[in-house]
């Protein structure tokens, strides 16, 4: 919908982000083409997980693979990015390739395939491009394939020096991944002529807390915002805990908490629980539902497979609430796109409202009942914010609106390059009603001024 969104993936590392983009949307964004390509991406990353899963683990048993697939493609991880739909499809790519990526990277560095690691290091560089936060993901990935290719009981072989020394390989090689990703993103963004932004920094890094607080922080909103991960954590990681304790290896028994560990690591950071980055979550939580099955027998496997059954559904069922529940926010918008459009519409013709900038002063909060399902990133309507700018919702709002299509119209944003102008509508918005009462929609001379509420940005 955003005309300039590869250059602002660019200024916030997210080069990989803006090849994929004009790789997958060459004439112009699709929004049915990118759910799609989601959707496919998601169902093919989940085959390709699994088959990761049985070749590092082979078994006959096939119900631990199973549920591992129901947690993996059912969660909110990937609903989240689903609902910020001009993202989806780069964002669900990573996640189809980054499990055939993780194999050839372990394997390489086992077995000293110095092309292998070269190619394997690349593609690794061009996942965390596309996100950042997905090298956690491949760091679960490489965990899972140390933990099965070093520590399983038929494995009497390896001491456990040649266990750390080969943990230490995988840590410098992901290091090395890092670097270079660091040291690209410089290049790409001096190549094109764009200064870096601070979008990460404010909007999750600028914390004056210490980790141990935002460790705090983290699990009472993880409780709240979260409940069915929080609910999913203490449940399983007793049993899970039961598992690791019978590990002889010291090495071993690290790879396996570090599995759900990785869960908390934005979290500690930031202090925080967002959905959009918790990459590592839908692969740990699935992992240690296979490894609960795979390793209990009798009674403890059958309370086990109960317990992931129950949790699966839920895990299910709330994501189809929180697609059901975006899905009436999505008409919500739409009616009120349509009822502003219909309100500029009569105070000119298509030809003189064409050439007037449009400022959506303040904010909208879309409105739910208690049938709806609103927590945290999802439901958030296409007039909710502007991201700190005095142009509040206009960017998003006017983009949206242009994206519905309505017939003769082509809304201008006001932009702040022209600051009297956005300071001229902004006081003249400040005496104008709240939407939808009459007299919320003017047109000043110069610009066309919608007044959604007293809620803005700036404050």
């Amino acid at each position: 919908m955003e005309h300039n969104q590869w250059a602002w993936s660019i200024q916030i590392g997210r080069f990989g982000y803006a090849f994929l983009q004009k790789l997958f949307h060459p004439f112009g964004f699709n929004l049915y083409l990118s759910t799609f390509l989601a959707l496919t991406f998601l169902a093919m990353g989940t085959m390709a997980w699994c088959h990761f899963i049985n070749i590092v683990s082979p078994s006959e048993k096939r119900m631990p693979l199973y549920l591992f697939a129901a947690f993996f493609a059912s969660s909110n991880v990937w609903t989240s990015q689903i609902y910020f739909s001009c993202q989806s499809a780069e964002a669900l790519f990573i996640v189809f390739i980054c499990p055939i990526v993780v194999y050839f990277f372990f394997v390489g560095i086992l077995h000293k395939n110095k092309i292998h690691i070269a190619l394997s290091m690349l593609m690794v560089v061009f996942i965390i491009s596309v996100y950042q936060s997905s090298v956690l993901m491949i760091c679960v990935g490489l965990l899972i394939c140390f933990y099965y290719n070093n520590c399983r009981p038929d494995e009497t072989n390896d001491s456990e020096k040649e266990r750390w020394i080969l943990a230490l390989k995988i840590i410098v090689a992901v290091a090395i991944c890092l670097v270079v990703y660091f040291l690209v993103d410089r290049l790409v963004c001096a190549a094109f002529g764009i200064q870096k932004g601070d979008f990460y920094h404010d909007e999750y890094l600028k914390k004056d807390t210490s980790l141990i607080k935002n460790l705090a922080k983290f699990l009472v909103k993880m409780a709240a915002r979260n409940p069915l991960t929080a609910i999913f954590l203490v449940v399983t990681f007793p049993m899970y805990l039961f598992i690791v304790r019978q590990k002889n290896s010291v090495v071993c028994a690290i790879t396996l908490l570090l599995i759900p560990a990785s869960c908390c690591v934005f979290g500690i950071i930031t202090g925080t629980v967002s959905y959009r980055v918790e990459y590592s979550t839908p692969l740990a939580m699935a992992f240690i539902i296979f490894v609960l099955l795979k390793n209990f027998k009798g009674s403890a496997r059958i309370a086990a497979f109960l317990i992931g059954t129950v949790l699966g559904f839920l895990c299910v069922e709330e994501s189809s609430m929180f697609n059901y529940t975006e899905l009436r926010r999505h008409e919500q918008d739409k009616a009120i796109a349509q009822d502003i459009a219909s309100r500029i519409g009569m105070l000119g013709t298509p030809e003189e409202i064409s050439k007037l900038p449009v400022l959506l002063y303040g904010t909208y909060k879309t409105e739910f009942n208690s049938g709806h399902l609103n927590r945290g990133v999802f439901c958030h309507s296409a007039f909710h914010s502007g991201g700190g700018s005095l142009t509040d919702a206009t960017r998003r709002g006017i983009a949206f609106m242009n994206d519905i299509g309505f017939v003769s119209y082509d809304f201008k944003k006001i932009s702040v390059d022209d600051m009297s102008l956005v300071l001229k509508a902004r006081a003249e918005a400040e005496s104008m009603p709240n939407y939808p009462k009459k007299g919320c929609v003017k047109n000043i001379g110069d610009a066309i001024v919608v007044r959604l509420s007293d809620i803005t940005d700036e404050l």
